[in-house]
């Protein structure tokens, strides 16, 4: 164990790191750092997905990115915060961390402002011709950007001049420097902590009312509404964190740790809705790894089901039978590969790609083929 902390010889002050808010920070790179990297993976993979075969990027990918980019920023910004060991710090570095810490503040509301407008463009295309659909996800994308918007002003001028928000020594050395009370920045958090734990639920769980109604298999449905249904789990973190800040500018005993966790949480669920918003759209991997291990969403095994086929041909299978059959065998394997990049694929917009109806075109054209011969 290391010996008890000394003060500067001379006599400047500093602050002390205490064990807990070491081991909280510890945490928090341990659980956050490979979170984003999953988050970040999974984007790639996600646009990856949307190029290969045509450019199919839309502005729910652009509004994605900018979010997933400010969610970087905001990452690395939290950074100096975390001082994995106790330790005294001078007064110039506590200043500094205090000053990116504030920063991020901002950071974080686009963020989360962007990759929330990118799910709710999503949403959208899920029912693009249903009026009261449309109004719902324009509502939806309407609150966020506001919020988003009046928020960041809202962190931004609450100290004049700005650096007042981090230094407090500037209240006392500038004339006329002020910033608004602590009451006043409690009610703006507790109101955002309320409109990201609602819109966090209602994205999760809105889709769900047409999900079960899509003509595909139940695994499928399953799969898809799992996929959706991450975005609770950033609203948990939203909970864990409104309790937390209840204590902000109280009498805490060691409110550098008390900071920390409430980064932590904040950051969970910036990643968390990362997750959220680009899992559905890993559908086909999740396809093509299933089809690997010999099973598809249709709950029959790949090898099973193809194996089944060649023998009822090779044994006088008719022509128009082995052809449906075909027909339908290319479907399955065009959803099974990922060939829909779409996570719903129903509507009538540019991506939108329903299978079934497609299975049902190509049917009709076979047998008109055969009746022409």
């Amino acid at each position: 164990m290391s010996g008890p902390l000394t003060p500067p010889s001379d006599g400047s002050p500093y602050f002390p790191i205490t064990e807990r808010s070491a081991s909280l920070a510890r945490i928090h790179i341990g659980v956050t750092s490979p979170l984003i990297a999953i988050a970040l993976i999974m984007f790639v993979a996600r646009i990856w997905l949307r190029v290969r075969q045509a450019w199919r990027i839309s502005w729910e990918d652009y509004s994605m990115t900018i979010g997933v980019a400010a969610a970087c920023v905001d990452f690395g910004f939290l950074i100096p915060q975390m001082i994995t060991q106790p330790t005294l710090i001078t007064e110039e570095q506590r200043i500094w961390t205090r000053k990116y810490s504030f920063l991020a503040i901002p950071v974080w509301g686009i963020a989360m402002m962007f990759i929330k407008v990118s799910i709710a463009m999503m949403m959208l295309r899920i029912q693009p011709n249903l009026l009261w659909w449309r109004i719902f996800c324009y509502v939806i994308m309407f609150a966020l950007v506001a919020y988003g918007v009046a928020n960041t002003f809202f962190i931004l001028l609450q100290c004049r001049p700005l650096e007042a928000s981090w230094d407090a020594s500037v209240l006392q050395m500038v004339d006329g420097a002020s910033c608004l009370p602590i009451t006043g920045i409690l009610i703006m958090s507790n109101l955002g902590s309320g409109i990201n734990i609602s819109t966090d639920i209602l994205l999760s769980l809105a889709p769900t009312l047409f999900l079960w109604k899509l003509k595909r298999p139940l695994k499928e449905k399953i799969l898809v509404g799992a996929l959706m249904g991450l975005g609770m789990f950033a609203s948990i973190a939203s909970i864990v964190k409104a309790t937390l800040v209840k204590e902000f500018g109280g009498l805490t005993k060691d409110p550098w740790a008390l900071t920390n966790a409430i980064s932590t949480w904040t950051a969970l669920e910036q990643i968390l809705i990362m997750i959220a918003s680009s899992a559905p759209f890993l559908k086909p991997l999740v396809q093509s790894a299933l089809h690997r291990m010999g099973w598809t969403l249709s709950g029959t095994s790949a090898a099973r089901s193809g194996y089944g086929n060649h023998y009822r041909d090779m044994n006088g299978q008719s022509v128009r039978q082995s052809r449906i059959v075909t027909n339908k065998s290319m479907t399955s394997r065009r959803d099974i590969y990922g060939g829909d990049e779409d996570p719903f694929a129903v509507g009538e917009s540019a991506d939108a790609i329903p299978l079934e109806l497609k299975a049902f075109e190509g049917e009709k054209e076979q047998r008109r083929g055969m009746l022409r011969q």
